[in-house]
């Protein structure tokens, strides 16, 4: 052990140069549940734990399991004895940052993991989780693919995520926990047990076939991955102009893919980024987005023609479109808005005046002029 000051240089801080014992992460764990679980493990909260690692390092004013800058790493990796190249696979950032040309830095948003709600944030919510898998582990911790934005169910129990506590509606999170909680598994408000409760409204066999073809894509990260992720997102941006209601088209699709998913009801979401979205939100839009993702290619078309969804409707947006989508866009139906006829005036000279008119009007002017001269 060694002491370092803390950001009050009044304060002393014990910095650990490595602690008692090592813990071991568990299959696809956060970078944030497995230094929570090693807090936890060493009776420690873990605001007080983030002072023991990063001293003066505000940790979890960030999100650490977007990516951990290199300085941090090391620390974290001299304090809980563990490999750097280990703790840096438990962030999103290797598994997600070449599935676009987004910058992945740590002030963007990344339209693929969602954000978390901070101390002074507007969000609501934070980590989703399956009820079903923190309850049936045997040391309850939190998964990176629950941090995906398009990520709304388990394929493996076919159950909805949640995104708060079922008993006290108090988000997750994680850094909030202390020693006396048992575990994961239970609320850091309430304390009671987060798989009590399980939303029962079935998942559709196309959603949860869609979540495992978007894990195996991302996971395997074959040739198609990127074309994938590409489609699915401009799939998303379509299924929020539908579930957003405005447009007769947009109506008449709700209605009939209300038929595959009751709950689908419209929308207004305003300009909010779709992994700032709650839950909810989201959910209703990636029901849609897999839905149309599942469709042949003239199952597709015909839906878009029968409902009168226009090119413009399709396109808006999109800068390039899907490969698998290019074809669809010349079949729609396109608005011409007519401009006005702009009526072409000749010039027309006035009638000309009378010659007692003139010569009333120059003795006039005579007049002014002499009396001017004197």
């Amino acid at each position: 052990m060694a002491h370092a000051d803390s950001r009050k240089p009044t304060t002393e801080v014990v910095v650990a140069t490595k602690w008692s014992f090592k813990p071991k992460s568990l299959p696809n764990e956060t970078l944030s549940s497995f230094v929570v679980r090693a807090a936890l493990a060493h009776h420690l909260d873990p605001m007080s734990a983030a002072n023991i690692i990063w001293g003066a390092w505000r940790a979890w004013t960030f999100d650490i399991d977007r990516r951990l800058p290199a300085e941090q790493l090391q620390q974290l990796a001299q304090s809980l004895g563990a490999d750097k190249d280990a703790l840096k696979s438990l962030t999103i950032h290797p598994h997600i940052h070449a599935i676009s040309n987004d910058t992945y830095s740590n002030r963007n948003r990344w339209f693929w993991v969602t954000s978390l709600a901070h101390r002074n944030g507007v969000r609501r919510e934070s980590y989703s989780f399956c009820p079903q898998c923190l309850g049936s582990d045997k040391l309850p911790y939190y998964r990176r693919e629950w941090r995906y934005s398009w990520y709304v169910c388990c394929p493996i129990h076919r159950s909805w995520l949640l995104s708060r506590c079922p008993h006290c509606s108090y988000p997750v999170h994680l850094h909030q926990y202390r020693p006396d909680n048992p575990s994961l598994l239970y609320c850091s408000s309430c304390k009671k047990r987060l798989d009590s409760w399980l939303d029962n409204t079935p998942v559709p066999d196309y959603l949860i076939h869609g979540h495992i073809r978007t894990l195996e894509h991302l996971e395997n990260r074959d040739e198609d991955w990127t074309r994938w992720f590409y489609s699915l997102k401009f799939l998303v941006s379509l299924s929020r102009k539908i579930l957003n209601g405005k447009q007769r088209c947009s109506q008449l699709i709700l209605a009939t893919l209300s038929e595959h998913f009751p709950e689908l009801v419209p929308m207004h979401l305003g300009s909010t980024n779709f992994p700032d979205l709650e839950l909810e939100s989201r959910r209703a839009i990636v029901a849609i987005a897999f839905y149309l993702k599942s469709l042949h290619f003239n199952d597709f078309l015909s839906l878009l023609v029968e409902h009168a969804v226009t090119y413009s409707f399709f396109t808006e947006g999109s800068l390039e479109l899907p490969t698998e989508y290019a074809d669809i866009a010349p079949e729609l139906k396109r608005i011409t808005h007519l401009k006005s006829r702009r009526v072409r005036r000749l010039n027309v000279w006035p009638e000309p005046r009378s010659e007692e008119y003139v010569q009333r009007k120059l003795q006039i002017a005579l007049k002014e002029i002499r009396s001017r001269e004197r």
